[in-house]
């Protein structure tokens, strides 16, 4: 949420969009995250845990502040996801919701069940799964790791 820190949030290649930092209509203080996403584009920042080193979790949660600003195209919705990888396997679970063009800010909030299986790393996605392009402004993006009881 400052120019002066690292956006962690990225684009998957060249052409899925940008991601900077904005002052223009911030979300919440002097800044928000402005991301552009691309016909069939993702953005998304990586959590990886080292071999074998990741926490085992009863959930993952995607908490943020999101606001669809723009599309090219009318009826293009904005999808954020809460994404999962685990070290026994190499398919990743998910939740999803999608979030049409609106002036006002929604609270994003997906919870994944992980069932007690160990992370081997977590995203939060945002992605445009069509064609056009759509701009957001996001901000207080956190990730909640619950464990299981011991």
């Amino acid at each position: 949420d400052t120019p002066l820190a690292d956006l962690a949030s990225e684009p998957f290649s060249e052409y899925d969009g940008e991601v900077a930092h904005t002052t223009d209509n911030p979300i919440i203080g002097d800044g928000s995250l402005k991301i552009t996403v691309n016909s069939y584009g993702r953005v998304s920042a990586w959590l990886p845990y080292g071999y074998g080193s990741g926490p085992y979790a009863r959930s993952v949660t995607l908490s943020a502040k999101l606001r669809v600003d723009s599309s090219t195209l009318s009826g293009r919705e904005l999808t954020a996801c809460t994404i999962a990888y685990f070290f026994d396997s190499q398919d990743p679970e998910s939740i999803c919701d999608s979030f049409p063009v609106d002036d006002d800010v929604v609270n994003v909030y997906l919870t994944l069940d992980t069932e007690d299986r160990q992370l081997q790393y977590i995203f939060p996605q945002f992605s445009l799964d069509d064609t056009g392009t759509i701009e957001a402004a996001v901000d207080s993006v956190h990730f909640y790791v619950v464990q299981p009881e011991e």
